[in-house]
């Protein structure tokens, strides 16, 4: 301990301002990274990443575009980024020729991870994440016969799965359903797979989970389907979040992310 002390000290490591589960940071590279033939053209800072696990000393990261692995920094040499700076990409090398700025982009791997959970009824909105399909054909005050065939449906019917535990798993939200395909998509190990996607309280939601999650819920709901083909494409807000325990604002990210992509 005495140690640990002495390195904080030696360090400016103030455990007030250490990074939390969901915060945004970037990460001091070595100096061999960014002291190139050209180092005013690179940038001495690497990320962003999220924070999805701290520890006393270190944090475990990842990236918030690239579709690698998750991995663990010691503290001292992560920045926080503000939450006033926009979840933006920064390019840092410059390029020969102008190109045109790619209009829609897709982010894939923006992990956010909770482990606690309690019941809640959940958002009722067809445009929610906790929406949950009544499977009626008619709702009061829209002139509208829906067909919905959602609630048959099974993980295994989207997804080809040898795991017939997994294939059978069911869910009723849209939040749920981009949870399992989340977990199955980024667990590699096949038991700890199928043993997270079974434990309702492990929290993990990607952001290319939260787009499938919705493009299937417009192909087999009607409610989801007829509010995104009338959403007029503004923001959307949770009242709340959904008893997750995750942040609304990385919430409202991510379902403003699913209903963009399935629209």
């Amino acid at each position: 301990m005495k140690m640990k002390e002495r390195y904080d000290k030696q360090n400016n490591v103030d455990m007030r301002e250490l990074p939390k589960v969901g915060d945004r940071v970037y990460v001091k590279l070595p100096r061999e990274k960014y002291s190139q033939k050209f180092p005013k053209l690179h940038n001495e800072w690497g990320g962003p990443y999220r924070v999805i696990e701290t520890s006393e000393n270190s944090a475990l990261l990842a990236h918030i575009y690239d579709d690698v692995e998750p991995i663990r920094i010691q503290h001292d040499v992560l920045i926080i980024i503000p939450k006033e700076v926009r979840e933006a990409p920064t390019q840092t090398k410059t390029k020969r020729v102008k190109r045109r700025a790619k209009q829609n982009m897709s982010l894939r791997t923006n992990v956010v991870s909770c482990r606690a959970t309690v019941d809640h009824d959940g958002d009722t909105s067809p445009l929610g994440m906790f929406f949950t399909c009544s499977g009626r054909t008619r709702e009061d005050g829209i002139n509208y016969q829906f067909t919905c065939t959602i609630k048959e449906k099974k993980f295994k019917d989207v997804t080809n799965v040898n795991d017939d535990t997994i294939g059978e798993l069911r869910f009723h939200t849209i939040y749920e359903r981009a949870r399992l395909i989340s977990i199955y998509e980024t667990e590699k190990n096949e038991d700890r797979r199928r043993f997270l996607m079974k434990d309702e309280k492990y929290k993990l939601i990607t952001i290319d989970g939260m787009q499938k999650a919705f493009t299937f819920y417009k192909k087999y709901c009607d409610h989801v389907f007829r509010a995104i083909a009338l959403h007029d494409g503004s923001r959307l807000n949770l009242p709340h979040d959904g008893g997750t325990g995750i942040p609304t604002e990385q919430l409202n990210d991510l379902n403003n992310e699913g209903v963009s992509f399935a629209k």
